[in-house]
């Protein structure tokens, strides 16, 4: 099913701002669709029933919806693979996946359901993602980097500074360039399904390279920051994540750094950039 995009609430290459809830919509296209109320934005929920505290939907928007699940006696909508949508907050129209023209459910009866989370090791999570950026930077012909301790403790600091909510580039104490996200590990582990090192360094990578998560609108100077900041900086490179927040820190490479600028301020849709499969690291 053809979902409508969330962005998620994070901030911008060299750029300090607050974030804010934002909704790039597509027409929805499925058997069942699930208009989110007029009033306010609509919360988002995992198939546990916690709270999704960096993502919510625009008042009156259109989610296909896949699945309807219940959890302690509430009934829940499924509008992506590991989000939901609270029925209370909505308006359904049309027939759910797993629905034969009644309302079938599955129930959730406690968080002890879900599956066991793996244990994420930071130094191999950050050996696996200077992989990807080097497959990045050899696909766009720039120079390869590499992991350095000490920019890998200071974008611990930088991660340990922010709030998933307001995410700010001004308390940084060093000039590098640098990507921040809202999504730590409760996202990307438990909300996102990241079952290995691997998949979050590659899902941190996609999430900055897609711009998903940009606060300035697509076709405006800095939507294109992260992705600028993930194909030129280095050659000293350090990604950090704790539970809440990411942070990628990256030295700013003299070489390449007007490329980077014209980048950043590119304000058309389809920059000349390539991008890696996640099959790309082995």
């Amino acid at each position: 099913m053809k979902l409508s995009r969330i962005i998620t609430l994070s901030a911008v290459l060299m750029m300090a701002t607050s974030s804010s809830f934002a909704i790039a919509q597509k027409n929805a296209d499925a058997s069942a669709v699930a208009t989110t109320n007029a009033s306010g934005i609509t919360k988002l929920y995992t198939a546990n029933g916690k709270l999704i505290s960096n993502r919510a939907l625009a008042p009156k928007t259109d989610w296909a919806v896949g699945n309807v699940i219940t959890v302690n006696g509430e009934t829940l909508y499924q509008v992506s693979t590991s989000e939901y949508l609270k029925a209370s907050d909505a308006t359904l129209s049309g027939t759910p996946v797993n629905s034969n023209n009644t309302k079938a459910t599955t129930t959730v009866a406690t968080e002890a359901q879900s599956s066991t989370e793996y244990t994420p090791n930071m130094n191999n999570i950050n050996k696996y993602f200077v992989e990807y950026v080097n497959a990045l930077h050899k696909a766009n012909g720039t120079s390869p980097v590499n992991v350095s301790n000490d920019v890998v403790t200071y974008a611990a600091q930088r991660a340990d500074q922010q709030n998933g909510n307001n995410l700010d580039h001004s308390t940084a104490t060093k000039n590098m360039s640098e990507n921040l996200s809202g999504a730590g590990f409760d996202y990307i582990i438990k909300t996102a399904g990241a079952k290995s090192d691997k998949q979050v360094a590659f899902f941190l990578l996609k999430q900055w390279y897609d711009e998903d998560n940009c606060v300035d609108a697509l076709g405006t100077a800095g939507h294109f920051g992260h992705r600028a900041a993930l194909i030129y900086g280095g050659p000293n490179v350090g990604l950090s994540i704790n539970d809440k927040n990411s942070a990628y820190e990256a030295d700013w490479n003299v070489d390449d750094l007007n490329a980077e600028k014209q980048l950043y301020n590119y304000t058309g849709t389809n920059p000349d950039t390539k991008f890696i499969s996640e099959d790309s690291v082995q």
